[in-house]
């Protein structure tokens, strides 16, 4: 109890000392972090206390396995610290290297979820507090609209807080959406951006292979369409070019990971498609025609589309997805609103950046993951990216008239 009282202290001194000291900052700074903390524990308490199973509860017994074993044999922990007990490319691993981070904060908070899982809520503001402030400081006018986005918007917080592995990969894509903005922004590159795009990737490729691929895919692009506009081709023959690299870098990131591998694709999204059907039977998306063949993934994408963005829709599902469906229905609204007024939509690099990354995972990420509870958890992952763009053009239109 004294060290867990004593960890809280010490993390308490540290984010006054860190605070911002802009005074808009300020008011935004105590109020967004309390927002992430209490979406942590409020996940927390959902499963523990009311689901009674789910992959937090997991994750915490595994960790506190761990952190006894620092306690009681400290040698033999360390050892297993830096020593991969699985494949790379097996889900065990990703479970494995969770729990290992994992125990580090259990032996910081004295093995309490709790404390842990605000160190969790914590570091996730942090990562989206820097995107957000990296955005106003280029965009003052969207200083509003990132908040809404980044900061404040009800499932990216309760489902990127706390003690799970999305917690961990959102925080790297808010990162790598900072590194995005100043690469854009910025004349120079500082040494450090390249240093954090590469941590963020592999922390995602060894976490969840599907976001790094997705996110180098993304980077990749841009830095290519970057290099052709520095010389000055023309637009048609740098659309032509850009088509053959994003050829090049898919058959590169196919190599990643079996499951990436373009002979292997279609049949690992309709494995995973059949086998999350049959261990739940009830409240996901239904593809009446998906085969494992790339005809069916195509056939199956508007529809998979429609239900990355949408779905669950309101009323759909238990009354647990009512939430979810309301937020939806806001996505969908947005999305009209952004269609009405398509002719003053104005996108940059960056913004076709969000657009592309956003795209890939809404028409993927429901093929493989259909059922609703998993759909809306893995749907954070490019959530803020979603909202942002949505509330870009809507809200200029209506807020920011000259």
């Amino acid at each position: 109890m004294i060290w867990q009282t004593t960890s809280m202290l010490i993390l308490a001194l540290v984010l006054i000392k860190v605070r911002p000291r802009d005074d808009f900052w300020k008011l935004v700074y105590w109020p967004a972090m309390g927002l992430r903390v209490a979406g942590a524990l409020l996940m927390g308490w959902v499963y523990l206390h009311y689901l009674g199973e789910g992959d937090t509860i997991t994750f915490h017994q595994e960790a506190f396995a761990r952190y006894q074993q620092a306690i009681t044999s400290p040698g033999a922990y360390f050892a297993e610290l830096f020593t991969a007990q699985h494949p790379v490319f097996k889900a065990e691993a990703r479970t494995e290297l969770f729990t290992k981070i994992l125990s580090v904060l259990y032996l910081l908070a004295g093995g309490s979820y709790w404390i842990a899982a605000a160190f969790l809520g914590v570091i996730s503001f942090f990562c989206a507090f820097h995107l957000t402030r990296q955005l106003s400081n280029y965009f003052p006018h969207l200083r509003t609209i990132a908040i809404i986005a980044f900061l404040a918007w009800p499932s990216v917080i309760f489902w990127s807080s706390g003690i799970l592995k999305d917690t961990l990969t959102n925080s790297a894509l808010m990162l790598l959406g900072s590194v995005v903005i100043t690469y854009c922004y910025r004349k120079s590159q500082p040494f450090s951006q390249l240093v954090l795009t590469f941590t963020c990737l592999l922390l995602l490729f060894y976490l969840k292979f599907y976001l790094a691929a997705t996110a180098g895919l993304t980077l990749g692009l841009l830095a290519i369409n970057t290099l052709l506009k520095e010389l000055r081709i023309s637009t048609v023959g740098r659309m032509a070019l850009l088509a053959i690299h994003c050829i090049a870098l898919l058959g590169m990131l196919s190599l990643l990971n079996f499951n990436l591998n373009i002979a292997n694709f279609p049949q690992a999204i309709y494995t995973n498609y059949t086998q999350i059907l049959d261990a739940s039977p009830e409240h996901h998306v239904v593809f009446e025609n998906l085969t494992p063949t790339y005809s069916g993934l195509l056939k199956a994408s508007p529809e998979s589309f429609f239900a990355g963005l949408f779905r669950p829709l309101l009323f759909e599902g238990s009354t647990w997805f009512l939430p979810f469906g309301l937020e939806n229905l806001t996505l969908l609204l947005l999305t009209l609103l952004s269609i009405y007024w398509w002719r003053h939509i104005r996108m940059d690099a960056a913004g076709w950046c969000a657009i592309i990354f956003c795209s890939i995972l809404a028409i993927t990420l429901p093929l493989a993951a259909p059922a609703f509870g998993t759909l809306i958890r893995y749907k954070t992952a490019y959530l803020p990216f979603l909202v942002f763009v949505l509330l870009y053009t809507p809200f200029r239109r209506l807020f920011q008239k000259d």
